[in-house]
């Protein structure tokens, strides 16, 4: 009996080691199958791109796709290995100037544009392209040469560029068939000419007569429209900004249209603002502007105007007039008021009058100017059936639509009164509400700001808020290029103002916050400060045992000018850089 192992106890490691042998088996096998399918089908991929090999640094050609090999006229196996150089142009070095090399130096790709190759007879159009592959100690692995057929573009650029040089040729022999019936227009284009050159004069008279586009105050909003009946007209209007919060309004009303009364707008308006910084009010400003036209003008022709000076700090409105259709203030509940002070005529008499009147504007109010040919309009039959009292119904009739709405409204209401009408003078309408109550009432603390400002806003109420607020101020000032000497003035300035207001104005309440302001920029330093305190009387600081104004005292020697106001709970600060 031969002896035979006992495999009872040996079986099942060896069974499960077979297992596990032919799984391992099984999955090599696998893998090794899915790998060859996935290079097949990268291959596969890689052949339907543009033409595409991979060269190493030292010019060997590591693989191409069928599309590259096509390319060169060669087959995939006599390629890889070979040099790039010998492969194409079968030369024993780098060609001059190569692009690969450079890409290699440089690690960033490169271009060949409009490379011509020779094929089968054919001659083609490749961009070549360049494309570094660099490991992660930034070292090229192999540049990635990418040929992107351009042949059809190429022949499209050759074929545009004949079309071209075609029809520059044509162009020349049409100028020459049309050269002798050019020149039998001669006399003709040139009188044409100079019509043309006179009207385009017009036009820019008229154009600079009118403001290049309507005021943004944040207060108060303007819209204003003008049609002439004629390419040019004589009605003139303008929004005039006065500073310090102010701005003048003015509209105007040659007598006659045309060229001749354009010319005489543009001289009244070259008079308004020569005399503006003149007269001593807006009736001197009147008399200026009548000297002027009567010394300047032989023509018989006059002006109806209106100004007026709308102070932004206090919604006050100072005006005269003269002989211009009464403009209309229309209250937020809807009463209307007339603006018809007393004046002449502008231009006519040697010494006119011209009364001064003021009104008050609320937040709300509308104020509606206009010259009379948006009123004087006649029917087909000769009738005038709008008077100015009717207009003025219109306007408060329509006076709350949005302001870019009103005059719409009002020119849809005469035509379905009167049927078509027609006119025999220039029409400008202008509407202007405010929107705000005004600065006095608001913001004390900002009277003393432009409105070009970039004017940084806050509240403190404590040391450390203050802190802050310097803080916020020197960065500002040194990135404008304050020297040291100012900045340190300014700060000591900013420190005395907001102590006092702090300390003797709250009484250290943190409760009550004070409001202030400042901007910088390259001219000046603004700055404002205003707490709800009891306030002060400037004017009875003194410099006694107790010191009292010294602050202030030092306060007017840093600054170039100190404001105090509302009854002393407001000061402001103004400095010119250095």
């Amino acid at each position: 009996m031969s002896w035979m192992p006992d495999l009872s106890y040996w079986g099942p490691s060896f069974l499960a080691l077979g297992i596990v042998i032919g799984a391992s088996s099984l999955w090599i096998s696998r893998n090794r199958r899915k790998t060859k399918i996935i290079r097949g089908e990268l291959q596969t991929i890689l052949d339907t791109l543009e033409p595409v090999a991979l060269i190493d640094s030292s010019y060997n050609i590591l693989r191409v796709n069928e599309l590259y090999a096509s390319a060169v006229g060669r087959n995939y196996q006599s390629l890889i290995g070979r040099k790039c150089y010998k492969v194409h142009d079968n030369r024993d070095s780098p060609c001059p100037g190569c692009q690969l090399y450079k890409a290699v130096i440089e690690r960033k790709p490169q271009m060949m544009p409009a490379v011509q190759w020779k094929r089968d007879g054919h001659t083609i159009f490749y961009d070549i392209s360049f494309h570094p592959v660099l490991d992660e100690a930034n070292n090229v692995l192999y540049v990635v040469e990418v040929k992107k057929d351009i042949t059809t573009l190429h022949n499209i650029k050759i074929s545009l560029e004949e079309q071209k040089q075609d029809l520059e040729r044509n162009t020349r022999e049409l100028a020459e068939k049309n050269k002798a019936l050019t020149q039998a227009y001669v006399e003709l284009e040139t009188v044409i000419e100079e019509k043309n050159q006179d009207l385009e004069m017009a036009r820019e008279i008229q154009r600079s007569l009118l403001p290049e586009s309507l005021p943004q105050t944040g207060i108060a909003r303007f819209w204003s429209t003008y049609e002439p009946i004629q390419q040019v007209g004589g009605d003139l209007y303008d929004f005039i900004p006065l500073g310090d919060h102010c701005f003048g309004l003015f509209i105007g009303d040659v007598s006659g249209h045309g060229l001749a009364a354009a010319f005489i707008a543009s001289l009244t308006k070259l008079s308004l603002h020569n005399n503006l910084d003149r007269a001593s009010g807006p009736d001197q400003l009147f008399k200026a502007i009548n000297r002027d036209l009567r010394l300047h003008l032989k023509t018989g022709h006059f002006l109806t105007a209106f100004y007026g000076v709308l102070d932004l700090k206090t919604n006050e409105l100072t005006y005269v007039r003269g002989s211009h259709p009464p403009p209309l203030l229309v209250s937020r509940d809807g009463v209307a008021t007339r603006l018809d002070a007393k004046g002449m005529l502008i231009g006519i008499l040697p010494d006119p009058d011209y009364t001064i009147q003021k009104v008050q504007i609320q937040a709300g109010d509308r104020l509606f100017l206009f010259t009379d040919g948006c009123f004087g309009l006649t029917n087909p039959q000769g009738e005038t059936p709008i008077s100015y009292a009717r207009f003025l119904e219109l306007i408060q009739l329509y006076g709350r639509l949005p302001l870019e709405s009103i005059y719409a409204a009002i020119h849809l209401r005469l035509q379905q009164e009167i049927g078509i009408h027609l006119t025999e003078d220039d029409r400008t309408f202008i509407a202007v509400e405010i929107t705000k109550t005004p600065l006095s009432l608001r913001y004390r603390y900002l009277l003393h700001f432009e409105n070009g400002d970039k004017i940084h806003h806050g509240r403190i109420c404590s040391r450390k808020e203050m802190d802050d607020l310097l803080g916020n101020v020197v960065s500002g000032l040194e990135a404008e290029g304050y020297s040291e000497r100012v900045v340190l003035g300014i700060c000591n300035s900013i420190q005395e103002v907001a102590v006092n207001a702090l300390v003797h104005g709250h009484k250290g309440d943190t409760s009550l916050k004070a409001s202030v302001a400042w901007s910088v920029n390259q001219q000046c330093f603004r700055f404002s400060i205003s707490d709800k305190g009891q306030g002060f009387d400037p004017l009875s600081l003194g410099a006694g045992r107790d010191r009292r104004g010294n602050g202030l005292l030092l306060v007017r020697t840093y600054m170039d000018e100190v404001f105090i106001e509302n009854g002393g709970r407001s000061v402001s600060l103004y400095k010119v850089r250095a």
